[in-house]
C-alpha cells in the first residue's frame, strides 16, 4: 500500500506533498506548524493535530495562521471556538482577527454566522471578514448555501452602508470566493428557482470575468 500524500498550499502559495509519516512527525513535535502541515491536517482530518493547529494561531505569519485556523473549521472542532475569540483579541492583524472570529461563529453554526452578516453594519471589520471563512474546504450544509446565495444578493445589490464602502477590489474578490463556493456545494442548494435568479444577476455586475464564467456555468448546471 502507497503512502498518503496531499498535495497544499504552502505559506508561499507553491503546491507542494505532505505525506501522513510528516503529520505523524509533527503529532510528536511542539509549537506552531507550517502552513503546508497545517492545510494537511485539515485534509487529512487530522484531529490529533488540534493543539499543534491552536498553538499555529499565534504564529507570526498570516498565511499560516489563516491554514490553522481554516484546519479546525474542517475539523469542526467547536472546543476551538473560545481560543479563536481569544486570538481574535490579541490579535494585531485586523483581517485576521475578523477571520478568526468568523470560523468561530461558524463553528457556532451557519445561523451565527448569518446573523453577523446580516447586522454588519453593526460590525463592517467582521462582516468584511465572513466571505473568508469560505476561502478554505469544510463540509457545506444546504445552510451554507442558503446564506451563499443571500451574501451573493447582497453584494450586488449594495446597498449595505458597510458593503458600498468596500474596495472595489475587496469587493470583487469576495464574490469571486462566494461563487467559487457556490458552485463547489451546487448539489446541496434548496432553492434552484432562487440560484438561477441570483446567478443570472451576476451578468450584468461589476464582478470579474472569471466569476462571471463561473456563475455561468452553474446557471447552466440548475
Amino acid at each position: 500500500m502507497g503512502v498518503a500524500t496531499y498535495r497544499v498550499y504552502n505559506n508561499s502559495n507553491a503546491l507542494v506533498q505532505v505525506t501522513d509519516g510528516q503529520l505523524d512527525d509533527a503529532v510528536k513535535s511542539s509549537g506552531p506548524l507550517s502552513a503546508e502541515l497545517a492545510n494537511a491536517a485539515g485534509t487529512a482530518r487530522r484531529r490529533d493535530l488540534i493543539d499543534r493547529l491552536r498553538a499555529t494561531l499565534a504564529g507570526k505569519d498570516r498565511i499560516t495562521k489563516l491554514a490553522a485556523a481554516r484546519a479546525l473549521l474542517t475539523l469542526g472542532d467547536r472546543d476551538s471556538i473560545g481560543v479563536l475569540r481569544e486570538r481574535a483579541n490579541t490579535e494585531d492583524e485586523a483581517i485576521v482577527a475578523g477571520v478568526f472570529r468568523g470560523i468561530a461563529l461558524r463553528l457556532e453554526g451557519v445561523e451565527a454566522l448569518r446573523k453577523a452578516f446580516e447586522t454588519g453594519d453593526q460590525d463592517p471589520a467582521l462582516a468584511g471578514a465572513l466571505a473568508a471563512v469560505y476561502n478554505g474546504t469544510f463540509d457545506l450544509t444546504a445552510g451554507d448555501l442558503e446564506l451563499l446565495l443571500d451574501m451573493v444578493a447582497a453584494y450586488l445589490a449594495n446597498t449595505a452602508k458597510w458593503i458600498a464602502a468596500m474596495d472595489r477590489d475587496e469587493w470583487k474578490s469576495d464574490l469571486d470566493t462566494l461563487v467559487a463556493t457556490l458552485a463547489e456545494g451546487a448539489a446541496l442548494i434548496p432553492d434552484r428557482g432562487r440560484a438561477r435568479d441570483v446567478l443570472a444577476a451576476l451578468g450584468g455586475s461589476r464582478a470579474d470575468r472569471d466569476t462571471k464564467q463561473t456563475a455561468k456555468k452553474l446557471l447552466a448546471g440548475l
